[in-house]
């Protein structure tokens, strides 16, 4: 599957590494790292803008080719407000453990459709 070279072999061991240890840094450093130490330094909503920003630019690497620019963008835009979502988890939950597993679950039903489309 393109560059990335996934396949039928490795797609569970992928999927499960994406669902689990890949999101778990993600959140430690856009969520833990970036928004709530931001948010500590007293600027709540430049750190949940900053943090959804970089997580959204994160993800430009992993599927600029996939997608027509206007589904890219709209993809990227999605990506900013899910950015946003996690904050609000990670701000309610004084950690960034408290969005993670929302985190978990978006990659499992991302991965689900990966599979089934393999």
């Amino acid at each position: 599957m393109g560059k990335e070279h996934i396949n039928r072999s490795n797609f569970i061991y992928v999927a499960m590494y994406i669902t689990i240890i890949n999101s778990f840094i993600e959140e430690a450093f856009f969520r833990g790292f970036v928004f709530l130490n931001i948010k500590t330094l007293g600027f709540c909503k430049l750190g949940a803008i900053y943090s959804a920003l970089l997580f959204s630019l994160y993800h430009i690497g992993i599927m600029s080719s996939w997608f027509s620019i206007y589904m890219f963008l709209l993809t990227l835009s999605a990506l900013f407000g899910a950015g946003i979502l996690l904050n609000w988890f990670a701000y309610k939950g004084k950690s960034f453990l408290s969005s993670w597993p929302i985190h978990i679950a978006a990659n499992l039903g991302i991965n689900t459709i990966g599979f089934l489309i393999l």
